[in-house]
């Protein structure tokens, strides 16, 4: 997943990941992966604890932080479906 590792201004942004639907649970390597100053991208990885489909919710936020400080500025979600065999 590439993302911009900057925003205006020169802004940082982080990423969780969540599990949203799925019939087990997730341990993630890590839950706020790194985001590259590079490339923007992010690599993260978990352990699912059951086979099955999932769905998972990825959270980007800006550098105001989650509900942008009381605000629902700026942030956004993409779900990911996992088949797990």
């Amino acid at each position: 997943m590439g993302l911009a590792a900057s925003g205006r201004g020169g802004a940082t942004v982080s990423v969780s990941m969540h599990k949203f639907r799925g019939p087990g649970e997730i341990k993630w390597a890590r839950e706020r992966p790194e985001v590259s100053k590079e490339d923007g991208k992010v690599a993260a990885s978990g352990t699912f604890s059951a086979a099955g489909d999932y769905i998972v919710r990825v959270q980007v936020n800006d550098s105001s932080g989650e509900g942008g400080g009381g605000f629902q500025c700026c942030w956004t979600n993409a779900h990911v479906k996992v088949t797990i065999k």
